[in-house]
């Protein structure tokens, strides 16, 4: 076992579907006997679980902030992130939230992915959404580089990020 640090843009009271599901996971972690923190912008109390609402606006301060607490617990930490692109703020285009994770998993971290939504396609809205698009596949890049593993929600996400992990082998 060890302590698994669950890090995500929504938790409860928020409402979305990764909010939801991050809950289900840490209660079921939990009940199972790990040792769980869970790690997002704003939260309630946990169930068996300590929950860290220190992730704010993921603006370089509260990663800054929210690094400093996590460096507090032994390494390796297992830093498992809830990742939807436009859940980290920036407009869906937080390259430097994946930059961090970046450094952190060069500092020891193992960097786990669960993938909701991979990123979005190209040349189906205005340009604004196209240039966004661009930035995600960038985002992936980064965030294959940090990976230790990539959970996926739906097969098909697979065979699109994997030419992304640019030639590593990074289990999904």
């Amino acid at each position: 076992m060890g302590v698994i640090h669950l890090l995500t843009p929504e938790y409860p009271p928020t409402l979305g579907g990764v909010a939801g599901y991050t809950r289900q996971l840490a209660r079921g972690l939990a009940e199972a006997g790990e040792q769980l923190h869970v790690w997002c912008p704003e939260g309630e109390a946990g169930e068996g679980f300590t929950v860290h609402p220190v992730l704010g606006q993921f603006h370089s301060a509260d990663l800054d902030r929210a690094g400093r607490l996590l460096d507090e617990f032994p390494r390796p930490r297992r830093v498992i992130v809830q990742w939807v692109p436009h859940g980290y703020g920036r407009r869906a285009m937080n390259v430097p939230f994946c930059v961090w994770l970046w450094r952190r998993a060069a500092r020891g971290d193992r960097v786990e992915l669960m993938v909701h939504e991979p990123y979005l396609n190209f040349w189906e809205g205005n340009w604004r959404q196209t240039a966004a698009a661009a930035v995600h596949r960038v985002m992936t890049a980064i965030l294959l580089r940090a990976a230790t593993r990539v959970w996926i929600s739906v097969p098909a996400w697979e065979r699109m990020w994997r030419p992304y992990a640019l030639g590593r082998n990074v289990p999904f």
